[in-house]
C-alpha cells in the first residue's frame, strides 16, 4: 500500500467524483461492462442450444451415446458453471482492471472514505476463489471438446496409416499434458489458497504475470494446430465420401477460430498498468477464454447437425435405411431357397416372399446408423479364399449411381448377388461333372441322382436386378 501511496502522491492525479469513477470502471476494459454481459450470454445459449441438439440426434439415431458425445456435454457442463460464475464477478473484474489500468480511479479508491472502502471491500472479497474457479471450468471447457476431436478421429484413423495413427498419439499426449499445465498454472505459479493469491500479487508488484500467460497461450494455440492437422491429412485422402469431407471441414473451420481467438487474447490482451509494467486484463482475458470456450462446444455439435441434415436427404435415407430385423429376415429367406411342388419360383411368387424387390427393405426399414451394419449381415458372410477364377459381385443399380452415396454398396444387395453368381458357378460345375451336390454352410441340399433332380440355381433370382 506504501507503494500505491506513493505513486498517487507524486502524480498529483486530479480527484474525480463517483459517478466519473464509476463510468471508468464500467469502460475499464476494451469491451464495456453492458456488452460484456450481452455476448457472453449469447455466445453461451448458442452453445447450449447446438451442444443439446447434437445429443438429441445422436440418441435418437444411435439409442445410444459415445466418449465424443460424454464429452461434448462435458464441456456443456463446464461453460454453464463458468458463465455463471462469471457474471457473478463481472463487477469486480472491472473495479481489478479500472484500478490497475486506470490512475485516477486508483487515486480516487486510496483517498475515499470508510464507506467506500467497506464497499470495495465486500466486492473484492471473493476474488481468488471465484476467480480462479471460472477460468478453471473455462479452460476445462475448451480442452474437453478437443478431447473430443480426438475420440472423432481415432475412429477414422485407427485403419488408415500407421505414421498417421503415430501422430494421432503424439497429439493426445500433448494435449494431455497442456491441458494439466493450463488448468493448474494459476496454483504453480502461486500455492496459497484463501487470501493468498492477494498476496503474491503484492508481492509481484501487483503485476499479474505475463510469462505464464504466454506460455499458457502458446500451448493451446499449439495443441490445436496439432489437432486441425489430422483433419488436413484425411481431406487429402481420396478414399472418403465428399460428406465426410465437409464434416471435417467444418471442424477445421471452427477450431481454426478458436486459434485466432487464442492469438487475439495473447497480442490484444498485455496492456501496461498504472506501475508502467506489463499485465494482462482481466476482462478481456476473461472474455477470450468464454468466446473460445463457446465456439469450441458449438465446433463440437455442427458436425452432428451437418450429419443429420444430410441424412434427410432421399438418397442417403435409402442407403441408411437397414434394420438388423430385416437383414436377418432376408437372410433366412434367401438360404432356405424355397420351391412348390419341385419347380422353380415364379416371378411373381418371388414377389410374395419378398426376394424380387430390393426398394422393400429400404421403404419398410427404420433409419439406423452405419455403425449398426458391423451386427448386420454383413458379419455373418462366409469367408472365402480369393481365387483368380472366382466371380466378382457385379450389378448395375441406375438408382444409386446418381445418388450422393454411390460409394457404398447395400450389404444386402451384395450379399444376394453373391450368393446367385455363387450358385450359377455350381451349376454349371455340376453338370459338368455329373457329380452330386451338396453344400454343408448353412443349409445342405444333397440329391441321390444329380440328373433326376437337380437344383437349377440358375433360374432362382433372389433379386430382381
Amino acid at each position: 500500500m506504501e507503494r500505491i501511496s506513493e505513486l498517487v502522491a507524486g502524480q498529483g492525479v486530479e480527484e474525480l467524483g463517483w459517478e466519473q469513477v464509476q463510468s471508468l470502471i464500467e469502460h475499464a476494459g476494451r469491451v464495456d461492462q453492458l456488452s460484456f454481459k450481452v455476448w457472453t450470454v449469447i455466445l453461451a445459449v448458442c452453445a447450449v442450444f447446438a451442444a443439446t441438439a447434437r445429443l438429441l440426434i445422436r440418441y435418437r439415431r444411435e439409442r445410444t451415446c459415445f466418449l465424443e458425445d460424454y464429452l461434448i456435454l462435458f464441456a456443456t457442463t463446464c461453460l454453464i458453471c463458468e458463465t455463471g460464475l462469471m457474471h457473478s464477478f463481472i463487477k469486480p473484474m472491472y473495479l481489478i482492471d479500472a484500478a490497475t489500468f486506470r490512475l485516477p480511479v486508483l487515486s480516487f479508491l486510496v483517498r475515499s472514505t470508510d464507506s467506500t472502502h467497506s464497499r470495495f471491500g465486500d466486492v473484492l472479497a471473493p476474488l481468488s476463489k471465484v476467480l480462479s474457479s471460472y477460468i478453471t471450468f473455462g479452460l476445462l471447457a475448451i480442452f474437453a471438446v478437443k478431447a473430443s476431436f480426438l475420440a472423432l478421429f481415432y475412429k477414422l484413423l485407427r485403419n488408415v496409416s500407421a505414421k498417421l495413427m503415430a501422430w494421432f498419439w503424439a497429439t493426445v499426449a500433448a494435449t494431455g499434458m497442456s491441458a494439466f499445465v493450463v488448468v493448474l498454472e494459476g496454483f504453480m505459479i502461486c500455492p496459497q489458497f484463501g487470501v493468498g493469491p492477494m498476496q503474491c500479487f503484492v508481492k509481484n508488484g501487483y503485476t499479474i504475470s505475463v510469462g505464464s500467460g504466454v506460455v499458457i497461450q502458446s500451448l493451446d494455440i499449439v495443441t490445436d494446430l496439432m489437432i486441425i492437422s489430422i483433419p488436413i491429412v484425411l481431406l487429402q485422402m481420396t478414399q472418403l465420401h465428399i460428406q465426410h469431407k465437409l464434416r471435417l471441414t467444418l471442424v477445421l473451420c471452427l477450431s481454426t477460430a478458436c486459434i485466432v481467438l487464442s492469438i487475439v487474447r495473447m497480442a490484444g490482451g498485455v496492456t501496461l498498468n498504472v506501475f508502467a509494467r506489463n499485465q494482462f486484463s482481466l476482462t478481456w482475458v476473461s472474455f477470450t477464454i468464454h468466446c473460445e470456450a463457446a465456439v469450441a462446444v458449438m465446433a463440437g455439435s455442427v458436425p452432428a447437425l451437418h450429419a443429420l441434415f444430410t441424412s434427410l436427404s432421399p438418397t442417403t435415407r435409402k442407403r441408411m435405411a437397414l434394420s438388423v430385423a430385416e437383414d436377418e429376415f432376408v437372410k433366412e429367406k434367401a438360404l432356405q431357397v424355397p420351391a412348390r411342388d419341385g419347380r422353380d419360383l415364379s416371378e411373381h411368387e418371388e414377389e410374395e416372399i419378398g426376394l424380387a424387390m430390393p426398394g422393400l427393405v429400404h421403404e419398410r426399414a427404420r433409419v439406423v446408423s452405419i455403425a449398426r451394419w458391423g451386427h448386420s449381415i454383413v458379419g455373418i458372410l462366409p469367408k472365402r479364399a480369393g481365387s483368380s477364377g472366382g466371380p466378382s459381385v457385379e450389378g448395375s443399380y441406375p438408382s444409386r449411381n446418381n445418388s450422393a452415396d454411390s460409394g457404398l454398396v447395400h450389404p444386402g444387395i451384395a450379399y444376394h448377388e453373391f450368393r446367385r453368381q455363387m450358385g450359377l458357378r455350381d451349376r454349371e460345375r455340376n453338370e459338368c461333372a455329373k457329380k452330386v451336390i451338396k453344400v454343408t454352410h448353412e443349409t445342405t441340399v444333397s440329391s441321390q441322382s444329380a440328373s433326376q433332380e437337380s437344383l437349377d440355381l440358375n433360374e432362382v433370382n433372389f433379386y430382381k436386378l
